[in-house]
């Protein structure tokens, strides 16, 4: 019993040591608690959910932690996304979670994902054309935010001069001049929630990868200040690609396109159908602003062998070859076939391009002497499509071709276009055109446009080129209007300023109208037709042209009016003016059975040659000619 004392001393230093750990800890739990319940308090200051509907609950879940950044700075992922999409947002800091001030915001187009988000305070503001401006919520980006912001807008209500309400809390958003914008996400996200198009705001996008536009689906900018940048190299800026002949569905309208010097191609579609482009500008591409591959070259030896089969008589001998004559054979017997509609299936069709402006474009040209193929390419460029349309459009360029429809291009129709082509003497390109239609383009149209440079159609048989107004630099080797193999085409009311050649009419032509004419300034001759020695050219009409002033300037030698130049037959000359003409005014050249009558001729040779060999009407090696009421006067006589 006399150790009881000592007992309960050693008890009590037992407890007494038990509690001086325990309270502490219960107080550190407490004194946790209080301030887990503080923080959940100043959460809720920012919990906007209830009143802007900003979240969409049945998509909403906490987003996940994505990295500590360079600086050791925890971050997040973020989507932000609005009702209607394409909406500009802006997204600015107020302080972080340790309370610093960020100067890190973000602007961009509505569907956007933000990664590396720091943790802190945002404003959030959206606008859109139609749509009151959203600006009334702050966000807390930490553990707990929710990785979906979705946020739908109000259709804007009659105008009103009422101030608004006190609870309006002003946010001060700075919308960027530019910004990155996801446009295939926007496009996927269109599509998952069942639209066919994307409406996009007044806005400068950079866009860092193609941009793939799915069939079925168009893109509308705002009257051409939306704007898409390449913020990096490109193969195109826009893709439209699908299998041969795919129906496309497109309508791209009212954007501007700037390549940066980077992106290679402004617009390529490539065996897509059923496509509209329109109000679009294009500049700064390297290459193309628009290149079109409608699908296969279908001139095969199998499709060959199949039209033998279901095409009685058709022959195909020579028509293998590009360059041979015989690919108008095909085109006449075909038109004739029933089954010509089906293989026009293979290539693409009906591609509309209306109101396209092309400045500072096919930059490789301008920079460098370029040997590839691609220097004879057009700033608006379209091989293996039936029925295109170019209209309306300003295409300004150097060194390139203006517009190029190649490899059957059928029905093509080019009008109301101005094309200014510059050919620069120190760069290595051979030809700089206007227009060209080339290497099967049958039943094209080319009329309304007014063009430098000139206008080519080659193997694009009944076509017709007419009311065009061509104006070039006066200098060699340009021609104000050029058919090679193009039989049955009609060539009328042009007027032609300025060319070496006003109308070349060049190897084996049959049946070919040369009509009503205006020609001025030629330096060689105003209407020739020639190399009749590689094929023959018969039943060329040129009737009621006006030639005025073919190399006035320079010795007469070679300056003609009209020249027909070898192995020309059964012919018409017939009702044109010549006046002011250096050389011969008409100067046929080994030719047979041509018809030259009711022309008038004034003023030639005025620059006489030592031989003294121009005349008014000169005939060498012209057999069976019949010349008849011809009226001529020389540079003295007075009208």
């Amino acid at each position: 019993m006399n150790n009881m004392p000592l007992l309960l001393l050693i008890i009590w230093i037992i407890l007494f040591s038990s509690l001086i750990f325990i309270i502490p800890i219960f107080l550190e739990k407490k004194h946790n608690e209080i301030k887990s319940e503080q923080f959940q308090e100043n959460t809720d200051e920012f919990n906007y959910s209830q009143q802007s509907e900003i979240f969409n609950q049945s998509n909403v879940s906490e987003i996940e932690f994505q990295d500590i950044n360079d600086t050791g700075v925890l971050v997040y992922n973020l989507r932000i996304d609005s009702n209607p999409k394409g909406a500009i947002f802006s997204l600015v800091p107020v302080t972080t979670k340790d309370d610093e001030i960020v100067d890190e915001s973000y602007s961009g187009l509505t569907p956007f994902s933000i990664y590396g988000l720091r943790a802190g305070v945002y404003f959030l503001g959206m606008k859109l054309s139609g749509y009151a401006d959203y600006s009334n919520d702050t966000i807390m980006i930490d553990k707990n935010t929710k990785n979906d912001i979705y946020v739908q807008l109000n259709p804007l209500e009659e105008p009103s001069d009422d101030e608004p309400s006190e609870d309006v809390v002003e946010v001060p958003i700075i919308y960027e001049q530019t910004m990155t914008c996801e446009l295939n996400e926007m496009i996927r996200a269109a599509q998952e929630e069942g639209q066919n198009f994307l409406e996009l705001p007044a806005a400068t996008c950079i866009v860092q990868e193609p941009i793939n536009i799915p069939v079925n689906f168009s893109i509308y900018g705002t009257q051409q200040e939306t704007i898409l940048i390449a913020g990096s190299p490109l193969s195109s800026i826009l893709i439209l690609n699908g299998s041969t002949g795919e129906v496309g569905n497109n309508v791209i309208k009212n954007i501007v396109l700037d390549g940066n010097a980077a992106a290679l191609i402004g617009i390529s579609i490539v065996g897509r159908s059923n496509v509209l482009l329109e109000d679009i500008k294009i500049t700064h591409v390297r290459r193309q602003a628009v290149n079109i591959v409608g699908g296969k070259n279908w001139v095969d030896m199998n499709t060959l062998q199949e039209l033998t089969e279901i095409c009685p008589g058709i022959d195909t001998d020579g028509i293998l070859s590009p360059r041979n004559k015989d690919v108008d054979k095909l085109y006449k017997i075909l038109i004739d076939c029933p089954a010509f509609p089906e293989y026009v299936q293979q290539i693409a069709k009906n591609i509309i391009l209306r109101r396209i402006v092309i400045i500072d474009s096919f930059l490789d040209n301008n920079i460098q002497n370029d040997e590839t193929n691609d220097k004879y390419s057009g700033l608006i460029n379209a091989q293996l499509v039936h029925n295109i349309s170019i209209s309306e459009s300003y295409i300004e360029g150097k060194n390139s071709y203006g517009i190029k429809i190649f490899w059957w291009g059928t029905f093509s129709q080019i009008f109301g276009n101005t094309v200014k082509i510059i050919k620069e003497k120190d760069k290595n390109i051979s030809f700089s055109l206007g227009i060209e239609v080339w290497n099967g383009g049958p039943f094209s149209k080319i009329f309304n446009n007014n063009v430098t440079r000139w206008i080519s159609i080659d193997r694009s048989p009944h076509t017709e080129v007419y009311r065009n107004n061509v104006i070039h630099a006066i200098g060699q080797n340009s021609i104000g209007i050029e058919a090679v193999y193009s039989d049955d085409s009609q060539i009328y009311e042009n007027t032609i300023t300025g060319a070496s050649v006003g109308i070349s009419i060049d190897t084996g032509n049959e049946n070919v109208v040369l009509q009503d004419n205006v020609i001025f300034n030629s330096t060689n001759y105003g209407i020739q037709l020639v190399h009749g020695n590689r094929a023959q050219q018969k039943n060329i009409s040129i009737i009621s042209n006006h030639i005025e002033n073919v190399g006035e300037n320079e010795a007469g030698f070679n300056k003609r009016g009209i020249f027909l130049n070898n192995n020309i037959t059964d012919s018409l000359v017939e009702g044109n003016t010549v006046s002011n003409i250096g050389g011969s005014a008409i100067y046929l050249l080994r030719t047979n059975n041509i018809l030259v009558k009711n022309n008038i001729i004034h003023c030639f040779n005025m620059k006489p040659i030592p031989t003294g060999t121009e005349r008014a009407i000169y005939l060498n090696n012209a057999e069976r000619t019949i010349l008849e009421n011809n009226e001529i006067s020389s540079c003295e006589d007075v009208d």
